[in-house]
C-alpha cells in the first residue's frame, strides 16, 4: 500500500467503516450528499478538532493533539495510521452503520419498488 503506515488491517477497517456506515446513510437518504457529508465530517473532526492523523497523514494545526500511545497495540490505537485503523473505531462505524441499515429497513427503504 502506498499510503503513510497503512496496513492489511487498515484497509479492513477503512473498507468495513467507509462500507457500512456510509453506505447506510444512503440507503436510508436515497442522498449521497450524506455519505459524503459524514465522511468529509469525520476527517475535519478527527484531524483538526483532536489532532490525529487522518489515514497515515497529519493534517496540521489541531485544537487538541491526540498521537497514539506506543505501549498499546496498534489494532486498539490505529498506530500511526489514525484511530480509523483502530478496532474500536471499526466497532463503532459498524454499530451506526448497522442501526442506520435497520432504520432504513423499518421505513421501508429496502421495498420493491
Amino acid at each position: 500500500m502506498d499510503v503513510a503506515h497503512a496496513t492489511v488491517f487498515a484497509a479492513i477497517c477503512i473498507a468495513l467503516e467507509a462500507g457500512v456506515m456510509l453506505g447506510a446513510f444512503y440507503a436510508l437518504t436515497g442522498r449521497i450528499w450524506v455519505s459524503i457529508g459524514a465522511h468529509i465530517a469525520w476527517n475535519f473532526t478527527q484531524g483538526y478538532v483532536f489532532g490525529a492523523a487522518v489515514s497515515g497523514t497529519a493534517l496540521g494545526p489541531a485544537l487538541a493533539r491526540s498521537t497514539p500511545n506506543t505501549a498499546m497495540p496498534e489494532w486498539l490505537t490505529g498506530g500511526a495510521f489514525g484511530p480509523e485503523a483502530s478496532l474500536p473505531g471499526m466497532l463503532i462505524c459498524l454499530a451506526v452503520g448497522i442501526t442506520t441499515v435497520w432504520l432504513a429497513w423499518r421505513r421501508g427503504q429496502f421495498a420493491r419498488q
